[in-house]
């Protein structure tokens, strides 16, 4: 399984920024999240980054391509590819950085208390850098 992990790290990922374009309309009015005046879109991206750093096999690149891939997938089947989608690939991708930043961060917590809950010591090499 450790060989595939990447597969359920990249679908989660995509399913939660494809969430995220889902419930966009019903929430702000906007079919874009972009669009909306209010926070959703950059919020809906943490919470949804966490949720995947927590769940996921920590695949960083993962997070990326699944949030992008996700995103771009909602918006060629909701908006459509029309003049405008080299500067919506752009945008994604931009505000995909937001969701890995709380993905990788979600994910180096899960790791630590994981390895505090088997017991694990922590690392010589963080320990040397401590002591100087």
């Amino acid at each position: 399984m450790r060989r595939f992990d990447w597969i359920l790290t990249v679908a989660l990922s995509a399913l939660g920024t494809a969430a995220i374009w889902a419930t966009s309309a019903r929430f702000t009015g906007y079919v874009e999240p972009w669009d909306a005046p209010s926070l959703y879109y950059p919020v809906a991206l943490i919470l949804a980054g966490l949720l995947a750093g927590f769940l996921a096999p920590p695949r960083i690149w993962g997070f990326f391509v699944g949030a992008v891939v996700g995103q771009l997938i909602f918006m060629g089947v909701v908006a459509g590819a029309g003049p405008l989608v080299l500067v919506g690939v752009l945008v994604i991708s931009l505000y995909s950085v937001l969701f890995l930043i709380m993905a990788a961060l979600a994910s180096t917590v899960r790791s630590t208390l994981l390895r505090i809950a088997r017991g694990v010591p922590p690392n010589k090499s963080f320990e040397r850098t401590r002591e100087g």
